[in-house]
């Protein structure tokens, strides 16, 4: 589906800057702030359902569009967890790293146990 299929031929949008998409993004993060996890899903889906009904005249052109909004959603989310581990990856980069001293140790305390005899 190309964009002259998304958009609603009417709809100044697609025709003005082409980042608008990341500047909504940025305005719905700014009011969300403070706002529960719920209330921001909840917003999010509905302001999906209506776009999608506001663009889309025919059920089939909407689903279509709805799985390939959710198929890039669940994309997009799955980036963030571990496949291996199911928990989820951590966005703070790591930058610092640990270095110890060098230490020199005695022998003896290198073999604490006895060698086993065979």
């Amino acid at each position: 589906m190309n964009d002259e299929d998304r958009f609603h031929h009417s709809d100044p949008l697609p025709k003005g800057m082409p980042d608008y998409g990341r500047e909504l993004y940025s305005r719905f993060l700014n009011q969300c702030e403070g706002m529960p996890a719920d209330a921001m899903l909840s917003a999010s889906v509905n302001m999906i359902a209506h776009t999608i009904r506001e663009c889309y005249g025919r059920r089939d052109q909407a689903e279509q569009r709805i799985r390939e909004l959710f198929g890039k959603c669940e994309q997009i989310a799955m980036q963030f967890y571990d496949p291996v581990t199911n928990k989820r990856r951590s966005t703070i980069p790591f930058t610092q790293r640990l270095e110890m001293p060098l230490m020199k140790a005695d022998d003896k305390m290198l073999n604490v146990r006895e060698p086993k005899k065979e």
